[in-house]
């Protein structure tokens, strides 16, 4: 592996799950609502939140590690997220199955 697919790869398992935990964190916890929700938070929510909650010597990495290899994992992961959205919204039995079979694959 050459240091550049390495670089993508590691930005792909490191530093994603953590701007999708700090995403996460920004959109629930901005709503005017939040008291309210926070008190439905189960373990899911603290669970995918806890990374945003990184040390500053991670966030250094992180941000010294922003260029086209993880914005490339960011532009993937929107893609994912937009094709969820797209199934959870149609109300088609083809949707409901495509849904299903995208959370089968997953495991």
């Amino acid at each position: 592996m050459d240091i550049g697919e390495h670089d993508s790869f590691s930005a792909a398992v490191n530093y994603l799950p953590i701007i999708i935990s700090m995403a996460t964190v920004n959109c629930t916890s901005k709503s005017p609502s939040w008291t309210d929700i926070s008190t439905l938070a189960s373990n899911y929510y603290r669970n995918i939140t806890s990374l945003a909650v990184t040390s500053n010597r991670v966030k250094a990495e992180l941000l010294s590690a922003i260029d086209e290899k993880i914005v490339y994992w960011i532009d993937e992961f929107i893609l994912n997220m937009t094709n969820i959205r797209n199934l959870i919204s149609g109300n088609s039995e083809e949707d409901r199955i495509n849904l299903t079979e995208l959370f089968d694959s997953a495991i």
